[in-house]
């Protein structure tokens, strides 16, 4: 049988590289940390340390017994908060699972609007191909802007625009324009994000539809060096983020006119031990999302 707190020992020592460093950091005396390291190895009949003048290095097989170990301590840990939560009938605090761009043009306002009594809501910034993942790795709600599956309880959020940032001294900016066509943008070098980026997709995808080419172009996948870029007059930046002075910003449209939108999905394992709260949390996201004026200021 698995002891937790061998296993939290035994992690302890991978991270702290000596079972000097792992003792202190763990308040524990030195040998005692020794024999519960070798009762490990017993109990699970692996070889995990090769003893080497005093030191310990990990085998292979203990670095995939890591894998597992930081698995069932986290899960360990989800089930100590869910019998908080049940013993007080609600979620004090929940982990919410988002992109970086979503956390700073939705997530951080909304928990900034959030009533003193809701749950503490903490962000954990992931890719975005990771998104939905996180709910099984200790997440309670994950916002993704891709479609979730249907192994999970999910809510459409809502839609936000894909946005055209540039200097006011820009040429477009100062034609001040209620919009910005991408059959424009084909002209201008453009600041964009990775081709992993959903906001990336979306538009390369309005390209290939109104048969236009992308034309000149960067790649930056910094936030901050992107809008530096486009404050310097460099280009015209694509992005979801929410952007400030001093840029320009015009919400980005296709041949027919529309407006290029993403849409957020919020999502929750369907037997999470609070799927109601979390469903209720998410639709007061959604009302959240709809009432926010456009995130830009010109």
């Amino acid at each position: 049988m698995l002891h937790l707190r061998r296993l939290t020992y035994f992690l302890a020592v991978l991270d702290q590289g000596t079972l000097m460093a792992a003792a202190d950091a763990l308040h524990v005396a030195q040998p005692a940390l020794s024999r519960q390291i070798r009762t490990l190895e017993e109990e699970l009949g692996l070889h995990l340390f090769d003893r080497e003048r005093g030191r310990l290095r990990p085998t292979p097989t203990a670095h995939r017994l890591e894998i597992i170990a930081r698995t069932l301590l986290d899960q360990a840990h989800l089930a100590e908060r869910a019998t908080l939560s049940l013993r007080a009938g609600s979620l004090e605090q929940l982990v919410c699972a988002t992109t970086r761009a979503t956390a700073e043009s939705l997530l951080a306002p909304f928990i900034q609007a959030l009533d003193p009594t809701s749950p503490i809501v903490v962000c954990r910034e992931v890719e975005h191909g990771e998104v939905e993942g996180a709910l099984f790795t200790g997440a309670d709600l994950a916002i993704t802007p891709s479609p979730p599956s249907a192994a999970v309880a999910s809510l459409q959020l809502g839609s936000f625009p894909v946005l055209a940032a540039t200097h006011p001294a820009h040429h477009i900016a100062q034609a001040s324009p209620a919009s910005v066509p991408i059959a424009q943008l084909a002209n201008e070098l453009l600041i964009l994000p990775p081709p992993t980026s959903m906001s990336r997709q979306e538009l390369d995808r309005a390209y290939r539809r109104d048969g236009l080419p992308l034309g000149r172009h960067v790649v930056e996948s910094s936030d901050s060096t992107s809008r530096a870029l486009a404050a310097s007059q460099r280009g015209v930046l694509i992005t979801t983020s929410v952007m400030e002075a001093p840029l320009w910003v015009a919400p980005v449209t296709t041949a027919d006119g529309s407006e290029l939108r993403l849409s957020l999905y919020a999502c929750w394992q369907r037997e999470h031990y609070a799927a109601p709260q979390l469903a209720t949390l998410a639709t007061e996201l959604s009302q959240f999302m709809r009432k926010q004026h456009h995130p830009w200021h010109n």
